[in-house]
């Protein structure tokens, strides 16, 4: 269809072929490698509906129907704003071109080319600024026809800027107070349910009693009131799949950086132990986060599954 157009010279019915297929799902595949090899036709980037509206400005010479094309709301915002440049460039070019080449005819035409520019703003309703004409409009065109339309840019601008500020703040001041709890819940005390009170995992006691020769072990106790073995709480962490690949290489990492550490706790330095107390509150970040009984841990480990990877040969045994 399209080609018969082209070869009988019928102008506009070309421009409806064109959103014809433009129309049709497959135009941007099939279609348009048709077009390419039979029709000769360079499609552009924007589409065959770029194609349409340069069809109907430059062959037809109808800007009616272009504006009709370019307001379609089958376009999206970025086509609409693409067509209606096109628009606004032929409006400008055909304005320069039938100017005179005296300097006041010059001067008549731009300022003749900037108004009718400003009027397209008001009929791609919005789609296109001043923001968007101003680099393409003639040189020495007078700031009389563009006053109204800048200073509604510039006051546009100004409430912009102002959303963005109170955005802005509304973080800083939620930055701010997420930083005073995270102050507030260090310098937070825990108690213990009893001085008796055993570790979650091992059901051993907390606190070493008083006549034992063991030496005391470390041991986390949560605001929930559950209490861990340090030990424990790394055993569970790595051996449950608690932990993310790259969260558990980093664990073994550091905790081959304090067992280097401690292997001299006489020579020391001052450097050195702060060094550890960073790894050590590292190590905490990823293995007590929260509670590994009633926290996030706790959750993700509903959606894994009773049988892990090293007991898989056993209940594949059990199968009938």
């Amino acid at each position: 269809l399209l080609r018969q157009c082209r070869v009988f010279g019928r102008r506009r019915a070309c421009v409806f072929a064109l959103l014809l297929l433009e129309s049709v799902s497959i135009a941007s595949s099939v279609a348009v490698v048709e077009l390419q090899a039979h029709v000769g036709l360079d499609v552009p980037a924007g589409g065959l509906v770029s194609e349409a509206v340069e069809e109907a400005l430059s062959a037809v010479g109808d800007l009616q129907l272009a504006k009709e094309i370019a307001g379609s709301e089958q376009h999206s915002q970025q086509v609409r704003k693409e067509l209606w440049m096109l628009i606004a460039r032929h409006v400008i070019e055909s304005n320069d071109s039938g100017s005179s080449s005296s300097t006041n005819g010059q001067v008549k035409a731009n300022n003749t080319a900037a108004a009718a520019a400003i009027a397209l703003i008001r009929d791609s309703n919005n789609a296109i600024t001043i923001d968007d004409l101003l680099p393409i409009l003639p040189d020495f065109t007078e700031i009389e026809f563009l006053k109204e339309e800048v200073c509604q840019s510039l006051e546009a601008c100004e409430e912009r800027i102002q959303t963005i500020k109170m955005d802005m703040n509304a973080l800083c001041e939620s930055i701010e107070s997420t930083s005073k709890e995270l102050d507030s819940m260090k310098d937070r005390s825990y108690s213990m349910n009893h001085i008796h009170q055993k570790c979650e995992f091992c059901s051993d006691p907390l606190l070493s009693s008083t006549h034992s020769k063991q030496p005391a072990q470390v041991f986390y106790l949560f605001p929930c009131t559950h209490g861990f073995h340090a030990k424990c709480l790394l055993r569970r962490a790595k051996s449950h799949l608690l932990l993310e690949p790259s969260q558990l290489s980093a664990v073994r990492g550091l905790e081959e950086y304090l067992r280097a550490l401690s292997s001299n706790p006489k020579d020391t330095s001052s450097r050195q132990r702060t060094q550890q107390e960073a790894y050590q509150l590292e190590l905490d970040g990823y293995i007590a986060a929260d509670c590994p009984l009633c926290g996030f841990a706790m959750i993700k480990s509903i959606t894994m599954s009773l049988i892990s990877p090293d007991d898989a040969a056993e209940a594949k045994s059990w199968e009938l």
